[in-house]
């Protein structure tokens, strides 16, 4: 199942502090509540963030009465940020604790796990630190980001916000330069109304006029179709090679092709539930 093998593929770990998650909760939103400990508070997040990431990544692939039992303990929960008490909060924090967990069960087809704490979901601080292996910090930290400041959104908006961040990543690695909003809701509704899948956006952007004026080299252009797809930095082995089909007639659009088949770039759609 997609979510044991993203759980295989945490291999790196990105060292974040409890500062850095904080400083991306939204503003008045985190440590607004002096009923209740910073720490239940940060749990709180942490579950409510959890279930936002789950719903965003795997909505689709559970039962609709699942998702919708999530949802609630989701929404139920938001309201208790603002006044709950030490109770409220742990009633909370144990629904979507239980939610997400039957939730994973049914996603992975083991009911067994329906009983157990739920594994750190993507996308999450949570996740972050117990290690990706999928994207640098930087961008990692700003999918987490986004889940922690939609608190307050329906889930087809959080959902919005998270394909908006892959269009940003899209953008920087391709262009270099952050995405216009005019751009980013183009790509984002042509992603989320079928127009474009992932790769096709990438492939579009690599034949825009703006990326051809930028005249890059072979090695550049391999260069930046490694940022773009599999989000590094080319060995220097893969380079040469890549390159050199270049230097030996092969197409640019060709190669990029070859870069969207990758199993790295299917992980990298995956983390943004693409």
């Amino acid at each position: 199942m997609i979510f044991a093998r993203n759980i295989k593929k945490r291999l790196v770990a990105v060292a974040l502090t409890v500062a850095m998650a904080f400083a991306a909760f939204p503003a008045g939103t985190a440590l607004a509540n002096s009923k209740v400990s910073d720490q239940q508070y940060q749990n709180l997040c942490t579950y409510y963030d959890n279930a936002t990431a789950f719903l965003v990544l795997y909505g689709d692939k559970i039962p609709a009465d699942v998702y919708a039992a999530l949802d609630t303990a989701r929404n139920n929960a938001y309201p208790v940020f603002e006044d709950g008490d030490e109770y409220a909060f742990g009633i909370a924090i144990s629904d979507l604790r239980m939610q997400l967990s039957v939730a994973q069960a049914a996603l992975m087809n083991d009911p067994t796990r329906a009983n157990g704490a739920p594994g750190a979901v993507m996308g999450t601080f949570d996740g972050i630190n117990e290690g990706i292996g999928i994207l640098t910090g930087d961008a990692a930290v700003n999918v987490a980001a986004t889940y922690s400041s939609s608190r307050n959104l329906p889930i087809y908006m959080a959902k919005s916000r998270i394909t908006g961040e892959f269009v940003d990543r899209i953008y920087r690695s391709v262009l270099g330069r952050s995405s216009d909003d005019a751009g980013r809701q183009y790509w984002v509704n042509g992603i989320e109304n079928g127009t474009y899948n992932p790769a096709n956006v990438v492939l579009t952007i690599l034949n825009s006029q703006e990326f051809v004026g930028r005249n890059l080299n072979n090695e550049q252009y391999v260069t930046a179709l490694y940022q773009a797809f599999l989000n590094r930095t080319p060995d220097s082995a893969g380079l040469a090679n890549w390159v050199n089909a270049l230097n030996n007639g092969a197409s640019r659009q060709d190669i990029a092709r070859g870069f969207a088949s990758s199993a790295e770039w299917g992980l990298i759609c995956e983390y943004y539930g693409l």
